[in-house]
């Protein structure tokens, strides 16, 4: 289970489900307030019942400023990011948000080098620049340069979970913690967050006050609640153990096999489709994903 190899595939599978789970239930009955805080819930459950009977110890003991980084971390990933993907993923089709996710690599390239210290070398931008070619061909179809709101809201949480992911890097490397505890208080760090978001909702603009204007407590879709918040409980763990044993470039890079699944699955099942342009861009994008493997730099 240290194999970084292992830890981002797991990752990048429970990921795209995750998306397409979401999708299909966000096009349905259910409104995004409500599911993404009950998702988190159920997520929170999962990881109490994996990591506590283990790590409870360990979690009482960590240190106040130790716990604030994670904390601070989770809240940037957990809180801001998650929300904004689950609302975009609500404007936009599920293969533009597994494709668009990929914009995190760019974000995350930016500030691993920022932030970690990790090197900036000409594969990881010249990955980078065609990767966002890609991102721009899927979001303007080469027609636009402003992309759909959907799409503009997916690409601001990549920014989020890139840095949320860059900054727990960070803990990870430099603390002996496990990823599974970091695992376990990104919920919790996540759902003050949401709340925030609600209890702020009267000062949005009318368009954006809808949104939340709906009850967090109706539970359309229980069994796409119970599915999401058990892929976002195991993305979560894959996600953290492999940033305690892999560059948090090396995550970001490796994780192209999860628009792949999300459009595999949106074809069959949703029924949707995409333009040759648009196709030419995830084309690019999952290009300069596989280069990565032959740059070694799971450690760098």
């Amino acid at each position: 289970m240290n194999s970084p190899l292992l830890n981002v595939l797991l990752f990048s599978l429970f990921w795209a489900f995750q998306i397409f789970i979401s999708k299909l239930a966000l096009s349905s009955e259910s409104e995004i307030v409500s599911f993404s805080l009950q998702s988190t819930f159920v997520a929170l459950l999962v990881l109490g019942i994996y990591v506590l009977p283990k790590w409870l110890n360990k979690i009482k003991s960590l240190p106040k400023p130790l716990l604030g980084q994670i904390y601070l971390a989770n809240i940037v990933h957990s809180g801001f990011g998650a929300f904004l993907s689950y609302a975009g993923i609500a404007y936009t089709t599920a293969i533009n948000a597994g494709f668009l996710a990929k914009f995190s690599t760019v974000a995350t390239i930016f500030f691993a080098w920022l932030i970690l210290g990790e090197r900036l070398t000409k594969s990881k931008m010249a990955s980078a620049f065609i990767m966002l070619v890609g991102v721009y061909l899927m979001t303007t179809r080469g027609q636009r340069i402003v992309p759909h709101f959907g799409d503009t809201l997916i690409l601001l949480s990549c920014v989020a979970f890139a840095l949320g992911n860059v900054l727990v890097r960070r803990v990870l490397r430099e603390n002996e913690v496990d990823g599974d505890i970091v695992s376990f208080l990104r919920p919790l760090a996540g759902i003050p967050a949401f709340l925030l978001f609600i209890a702020l909702s009267p000062l949005y603009p009318e368009s954006l006050r809808q949104i939340f204007d709906v009850s967090v407590f109706s539970l359309e879709n229980a069994h796409l609640v119970l599915l999401n918040g058990l892929f976002v409980a195991l993305l979560t763990i894959y996600l953290n153990r492999t940033l305690k044993v892999a560059s948090a470039s090396y995550l970001t890079l490796m994780s192209m096999i999860t628009p792949i699944i999300v459009s595999l699955l949106a074809f069959s099942i949703l029924n949707e489709s995409i333009q040759f342009i648009q196709a030419m861009g995830a084309l690019l994008i999952i290009v300069s994903g596989f280069v990565v493997h032959y740059m070694k730099v799971d450690q760098h």
